[in-house]
């Protein structure tokens, strides 16, 4: 049988997803940025960009959280619906905005049937 200490003991390991990887790509961007100020100023934006909806969503959920709940509960379905159509919607944005980028600096470019997706956008 293991000890108390044992099993309280804290292992350092990588950790497993969160926010880690989206921060350290923000610091990574902050280095293309000339400046101090503009460094910080991004950072600042970051920030807030963060930091106020989840104030918000805590403000709304301290204020009428009991309403807001009820409502989600006796609109699931549609919420879920809306939501997913969101999702496929703005797939297919990024999608066909993207194809064609994608298909220009492939090498599958060079085939010749995909050169006419390449110059949509040119």
């Amino acid at each position: 049988m293991q000890s108390r200490s044992d099993r309280t003991r804290f292992t350092p390991g990588p950790p497993a997803g969160g926010i880690g990887p989206f921060l350290l790509a923000i610091f990574a961007f902050s280095l293309t940025v000339g400046d101090a100020l503009s460094q910080l100023a991004f950072f600042a934006v970051y920030g807030l960009g963060f930091g106020v909806p989840l104030f918000v969503i805590g403000l709304l959920g301290q204020w009428r959280g009991a309403q807001l709940t009820g409502f989600i509960v006796r609109h699931e379905r549609p919420i879920q619906v809306a939501m997913g159509a969101l999702l496929v919607a703005v797939g297919a944005w990024d999608l066909a905005s993207n194809v064609p980028q994608l298909l220009a600096d492939s090498p599958i470019s060079a085939i010749g049937p995909f050169d006419r997706f390449a110059t949509l956008n040119s």
